[in-house]
Parts: C-alpha cells; sequence; structure tokens
C-alpha cells in the first residue's frame, strides 16, 4: 500500500511551503511598511512575528528542503543552483541596497546545507533513522542560541553550556557557522539549521518509500502548492516588491 505514493506528489509539502512563504512576505512587508511610513502597527506585527513565529517557520521550511533532497533528481544541481541564486542576490544588495545586505541568509544557507548533503548522502543514510533523528535534534537544540545573530554560547541552559571564546568570536568569516557574531540582513548560520536540515533527510526516507500519511499525498489548494513550488523566486522578488509598492504611495499620496 505504501508503495502506492512512492513516485507519488506529496502535495502538503508544497501547500505548507507556500503557506510559508506568505508567512515571511507579510513579515518582510511590515518591516518595509514600519521603516517608510514609520506606523506603529507595522512594527508591532513584524515584532510579534519575529518573537513567536519567525524560528518555527524557517525550522519548518528548512525541514521540508531536507526532505526534498530524497525526492530530487539531482542535489548537486540543485545545490549549484541555489548557491548561484543566492550569490547573484547578494552581489545585487551590495551595490544597490547596502542597507540590507544579505551575507548568510537562507538561500546560502540552504544551498551549502544541499551541498553538503549531496557530497556525504551515503554515508548518512547509512545511520539508522533511530538513531539519526535524536542525534541530530539533540545537536540542533544545543546549538539553538547560534541562529540567534549571533549566540554566545553552545548547550543547553540549566544542563551545561560551553561559551564561545573571544579569540574564536573574533574571528569574521566563522560567521556562517554562528560561531561569530552576525553582520548584515536575514542571517542563517550553519548551527543550528544544518540540523533542522539533516533531521529532515531522514523523514525524506519514508518519502521516498511513499510512507508518509495518506493525506499529505492529497491537492487541496493549487494556488498554494503553486507558491510553494516557486519559492525561491518568490523569495527573490518579493521584497523589491514591496519597497517599490511602499515607495509609489509615498510618492502618490506626499504628491
Amino acid at each position: 500500500m505504501k508503495k502506492k505514493y512512492a513516485k507519488t506528489r506529496i502535495h502538503t509539502m508544497d501547500e505548507l511551503r507556500g503557506l510559508l512563504v506568505l508567512g515571511m512576505v507579510v513579515h518582510h512587508a511590515l518591516y518595509t511598511i514600519g521603516l517608510v511610513f514609520n506606523t506603529r502597527w507595522a512594527w508591532d506585527g513584524f515584532n510579534w512575528i519575529s518573537n513567536y513565529l519567525h524560528e518555527i517557520g524557517a525550522a519548518l521550511f528548512i525541514l521540508i528542503c531536507g526532505i526534498s533532497c530524497h525526492l530530487s533528481h539531482s542535489n548537486w544541481q540543485r545545490g549549484l543552483k541555489l548557491a548561484g541564486v543566492a550569490v547573484a542576490m547578494s552581489a545585487v544588495l551590495y551595490f544597490v541596497m547596502p542597507d540590507s545586505m544579505i551575507w548568510f541568509g537562507v538561500l546560502h544557507c540552504l544551498a551549502v546545507c544541499i551541498l553538503l548533503y549531496a557530497g556525504s548522502a551515503r554515508a548518512l543514510n547509512k545511520i539508522p533513522a533511530l538513531l539519526a533523528l535524536p542525534l541530530w535534534a539533540a545537536l540542533a537544540v544545543m546549538t539553538w542560541d547560534l541562529g540567534r545573530w549571533g549566540g554566545t554560547y553552545i548547550g543547553i541552559p540549566g544542563l551545561f553550556i560551553w561559551d564561545i571564546p573571544q579569540s574564536v568570536a573574533s574571528i569574521k568569516w566563522l560567521m556562517p557557522l554562528g560561531l561569530s557574531p552576525a553582520f548584515g540582513a536575514d542571517y542563517f548560520p550553519l548551527l543550528p539549521w544544518l540540523f533542522v536540515f539533516l533531521f529532515g533527510t531522514v523523514l525524506g526516507r519514508w518519502a521516498s518509500e511513499g510512507r508518509f500519511p495518506r493525506f499529505m499525498y492529497k491537492k487541496r489548494a493549487d494556488w498554494l502548492s503553486w507558491i510553494g513550488r516557486h519559492s525561491i523566486w518568490i523569495y527573490v522578488a518579493h521584497q523589491p516588491v514591496i519597497y517599490g509598492v511602499c515607495w509609489l504611495v509615498q510618492t502618490v499620496f506626499a504628491g
């Protein structure tokens, strides 16, 4: 019965990814509206999402990306394509919007995660799922603070922590790992997000065998699924569009 779904698209993953992308667009729109028009409600909305939903949404998005590695025809091609988009986006921001420069954002992080997995999938997939799942989960929890714009420790407060020495934190090129303070916008260091991604790759083993719950293979919202399938390009394009709309509204009403 499970084999029946082995080559069936998991529509719930597309729809959930689409929902997460919409949430990201709203999050960034609130930030831009608050910045351009200095509106209290936009800042309050942005801060509320940042405090309560941002990390959950990011974790789900990266988890789905990890699952998708078992459904991809070529993770090397997928990772290199994503890396090219990430580098191109950073290059444009560097010259056009330096104040919003992204040095190591979610696209950079996902590209590196995919390429690392592509090069080590054979070894990683030999780790039994019942060992791999708690291992990646524990490492994600231990490094979770590093994803918060330059955390200062590894460990679990109340149990044990290892403070990152200043001699390490001062090395700026360790910023992609999360071991030195962050700079730039949209920061997603490899620690802890690589472990969230790897957790997803373990779940992806069952996805490739058609072993996800049956309801996940049913299509419910075509428009949301479409957004999920085109998430990369929406991510790249949404911020310039938001800025453009805000600038146009400001210009019209100012005039």
